[in-house]
């Protein structure tokens, strides 16, 4: 892993349902807009998978090499696919981010 992934950001916010987390942001105010406040929100730490990695909680990002910060978390890998119109591949060719697999590490509820 390079020194860049260090600049990357690996705190975020979720909306914790049953046993499934959505709506990944970095910001406390966006995913409360994605519930209209309902809750319950939950602190996670995030960072890029190693190869062949297991976990018990593990989602599909973005990671954008012009912002520096992952973006697009999903459960699925398609979900983030679906987000390019062109698929990953092609913004990858380009060099603008990549496709990557997340570890996902709750840290706690948020009140």
């Amino acid at each position: 892993m390079s020194d860049k992934v260090k600049e990357y950001n690996k705190i975020f916010y979720a909306i914790k349902r049953e046993e499934e987390l959505v709506h990944f942001y970095d910001s406390l105010k966006l995913v409360k807009f994605c519930d209209s406040g309902k809750g319950p929100y939950v602190k996670v730490k995030i960072r890029e998978a190693k190869k062949d990695e297991k976990s018990d909680y593990v989602c599909w990002g973005w990671k954008d090499y012009k912002d520096r910060k992952y973006q697009f978390i999903y459960p699925e890998q398609f979900q983030v696919e679906m987000c390019f119109p062109y698929g990953t591949e092609l913004a990858e060719e380009r060099g603008e981010g990549k496709l990557v697999k997340i570890i996902v590490e709750e840290l706690g509820k948020i009140k």
